[in-house]
């Protein structure tokens, strides 16, 4: 790509082929902005951990309930969240230090939406490990016995 393209792109002005405009960044659909909210495998298990949360809820004790999470894997989604202001970060002067980090009233607006895809997965989904496996067929039987539930 050569110096003009690569400028274009990043301006969110490129075209793709056969004239297909790329919206900029902050035209993004609001699914793909939710997407970059939540991304990443650990993201929606940290924040709805918290939300879940009656209270502060320490570093090492938030990384246990989310084992295997890396420290490094849970420091950055805990960062990204409270520069979204959905988390607070709470440091106290102790020795060691103690950091505790508490869910906003804006985080736990999240709450429903990731419960409502929940719910979808266990509806479509209901065994761990067959989320690739089902076939066309299986897919509508799925969908079937789903819409026969709200019946």
């Amino acid at each position: 790509m050569d110096k003009n393209n690569t400028l274009a792109s990043l301006s969110g002005l490129a075209q793709m082929k056969k004239n297909v405009s790329v919206p900029a960044r902050s035209n993004l659909c609001p699914v793909a902005r939710f997407g970059e909210i939540l991304a990443g495998k650990w993201a929606t298990p940290v924040i709805y951990r918290l939300i879940l949360a009656d209270g502060p809820v320490r570093f090492n004790t938030l990384q246990r309930t989310l084992r295997p999470i890396s420290q490094k894997e849970l420091s950055r989604h805990l960062r990204h969240f409270e520069a979204l202001g959905m988390v607070t970060r709470q440091v106290y002067a102790e020795v060691p230090p103690r950091v505790e980090y508490l869910v906003t009233d804006f985080g736990r607006t999240l709450r429903e939406p990731i419960e409502a895809l929940a719910h979808w997965a266990e509806q479509y989904f209901p065994v761990s490990g067959q989320v690739h496996a089902a076939t066309p067929d299986q897919q509508h039987a799925l969908v079937a016995a789903a819409q026969g539930d709200r019946a």
